[in-house]
């Protein structure tokens, strides 16, 4: 992928005939923004309707939307995100989300662990991924009478 683009680029790319409007959006030789009613979010590239990549151009210092197909580009607005985040905080114990009515669950494995609780050996257990690594898989046992929860790795 290149950085920089040259001038005998800069007509694909659309610099010679576009400018930033004040919103941020592409104005067209000092005209009306160019947006297409099949896609007023513009998500899309105008001429091939290939979704668009981000791409810094280093010698301008911008962010530009970037079409991997045919090769055009426009820079972005910087009025929306081109990609947000959403980070889930992870419980620190598995048992705070796992409900004693799981106990009554026909489709879990049953088994005859006895219960810390009441003593009880009807219980049914399943795997619960407790973090990130594989080897962080767990036995999740809830008793059938008391609804007790324990874990086994």
């Amino acid at each position: 992928m290149e950085d920089f683009i040259d001038e005998d680029q800069e007509e694909r790319v659309g610099y010679g005939a576009m400018a930033v409007g004040a919103g941020g959006g592409m104005v067209v030789d000092g005209g009306a923004m160019v947006v297409d009613s099949r896609d007023p979010d513009r998500i899309f590239c105008p001429r091939c309707f290939n979704m668009w990549s981000p791409w810094e151009d280093r010698r301008l210092k911008t962010l530009m939307l970037k079409c991997n197909r045919c090769g055009y580009m426009e820079q972005a607005d910087h009025t929306k995100p081109v990609h947000e985040n959403y980070v889930v905080k992870q419980m620190k114990n598995i048992l705070d989300n796992v409900s004693p009515a799981m106990g009554e669950d026909p489709t879990l494995h049953e088994n005859a662990k006895s219960c810390s609780s009441c003593g009880g050996t009807q219980g049914v257990h399943f795997q619960a991924d407790t973090g990130a690594k594989a080897e962080s898989l767990k036995l999740v046992f809830v008793c059938k009478i008391c609804g007790n929860k324990w874990m086994e790795s």
